[in-house]
Formats: C-alpha cells, sequence, structure tokens
C-alpha cells in the first residue's frame, strides 16, 4: 500500500492548512494520510495519520459527510479519498454560492441610505461560536438553510432543544432524508450548497457548508432579503415555510 507509515512534516504542513477550509486536526490528518494511501480501514489509518484508534471511525464518517471520502460496505469497512479534482470543484461551487449570495445583499443597505455593516469571519471555530450566538438568543424564529444537519445537530443539540421548548418557531431547509430536531419544521429542497441563518428575521448569516468562513449582520433589510432568497420563488417540489407573520402555502414537502 502506498504512503509513509506516518505523517511526516510535508503532510503535517498540508494537515494544518487544510485546518484553515474547517476541518478538525483530526479530520486533517486521516484525510491528508487517505489521501496519500489511496484507500484504508479505521485502524490503518489511525495509524499513519498519529489519531486515536477510538476516534479513527467517527473522524472518518465525518469526511465521508462532508464529501471528501467514500466507504465501502463490508468490514471491515474501507475508505478512500474523492477524487481530488471532484474535491477541488465541489468546494469552489460552495465558496461561489456564499459570495454569490454576499454579492446578492451587498449594497442593498447603501442604496436606502443605510451604512452597510457586513462582517466576516474565518476559521471554524469562530463560525461555530456565532452561530451559537445566534441560536442562543434568537426570540421568536429561527429560519436555517443547509444541505446536511447530522452534525449541526451535534454541535447545537443543547440550543435547538432551548429554542423549541421556549416556543420559538424553527424551520429547517435541507436536503431529503436529513433528520431535523423534533418540533421544528422541515422543508426539502435539492442542491443546497451553503449554509444560511436569519434569527428573529434581524441577524443574517451565510456561511461555507464546512463552516471555515461567514459573512454576518444584524439588519431587518438584508435579512428579509436573504429569507427571499432562501424560501422561494416556489417550484412544484418545494413548499414555503410559515415565517412569524405568514402560513404556509402547502404542505407538500413541509413537516412539522
Amino acid at each position: 500500500m502506498p504512503g509513509p507509515e506516518r505523517i511526516d512534516g510535508q503532510f503535517e504542513t498540508i494537515a494544518d492548512e487544510l485546518l484553515d477550509f474547517g476541518l478538525t486536526s483530526y479530520e486533517a490528518r486521516a484525510y491528508v494520510s487517505l489521501v496519500a494511501r489511496g484507500y484504508g480501514d479505521a485502524e490503518l489509518i489511525a495509524q499513519s495519520a498519529g489519531i486515536p484508534r477510538t476516534s479513527s471511525y467517527k473522524v472518518l464518517s465525518s469526511l465521508v459527510d462532508k464529501g471528501l471520502v467514500i466507504v465501502t460496505g463490508g468490514r471491515p469497512r474501507i475508505f478512500k479519498p474523492n477524487p481530488l479534482e471532484d474535491v477541488r470543484t465541489s468546494m469552489a461551487d460552495r465558496l461561489d454560492r456564499v459570495f454569490g449570495q454576499l454579492s446578492a445583499v451587498h449594497g442593498s443597505l447603501s442604496e436606502s441610505g443605510v451604512p452597510q455593516l457586513i462582517y466576516t469571519l474565518t476559521g471554524r471555530d469562530r463560525v461555530v461560536e456565532k452561530i451559537r450566538e445566534y441560536l442562543e438568543t434568537a426570540d421568536r424564529e429561527v429560519i436555517l438553510s443547509i444541505p446536511k444537519m447530522a452534525e449541526f445537530r451535534r454541535l447545537y443539540a443543547r440550543e435547538f432543544q432551548n429554542l423549541l421548548a421556549r416556543g420559538t418557531n424553527v424551520v429547517v431547509i435541507t436536503s431529503p432524508f436529513q433528520k431535523v430536531p423534533e418540533g421544528a419544521v422541515a422543508i426539502r429542497r435539492e442542491g443546497i450548497l451553503a449554509v444560511d441563518l436569519i434569527t428573529d428575521s434581524e441577524n443574517a448569516l451565510v456561511a461555507a457548508p464546512d463552516l471555515s468562513a461567514c459573512g454576518f449582520t444584524r439588519s431587518d433589510v438584508l435579512a428579509d432579503h436573504l429569507a427571499r432568497f432562501m424560501l422561494g420563488p416556489l417550484s412544484d417540489g418545494d413548499a414555503r415555510a410559515p415565517m412569524h407573520d405568514a402560513p404556509a402555502t402547502s404542505a407538500h414537502d413541509v413537516e412539522r
């Protein structure tokens, strides 16, 4: 099997660079090791990457969720990296989506004579905490658009529980077959490429799907603009989630 038995200095440098794209340290080391080897089971990758064996399967499964790695059936399960060019294209598409949304709202405040106050953050940990802040302070409504919910539910289980317990209207727009927090309104939609979050019709945040970077603002004008981008126009396969002052137009793809 190709590749070094342990990640050397060059691989460590590459792994450090991947942290800026939202990977954890273990994920970055495992991914570099897997790319170098070509394939391997969880135990072999743990040994090669220098990560705890007990964490290796969870780390590799997270890489699968992020679209970087594929896994085969059988025992033991074998993990392989997705083609690098496919990964690069996917990441570029995601960034285009994020900055396309930012471009869509750019200048909308200045056009109405209000100074633009759009801030950016880079680094997964900082973005994770900014989202947590938005969820913790939400009162009336949360609208979230996200391609995959598994990691989000793990990161923010307590925040979603508290939101729903205090009667906050939680709307989640996500891909088919994604599990949403119990009690939230779910809208199933294909082709979601970024993480969009609106709270209380005034706080808006757009993030890369790996949470490596985001733009955010406190503006009811921009929040409304982003909400309209997220929720409409409706297609035959979509249904508009109820906002705080509007009922759902259809129940076709809406789940409560």
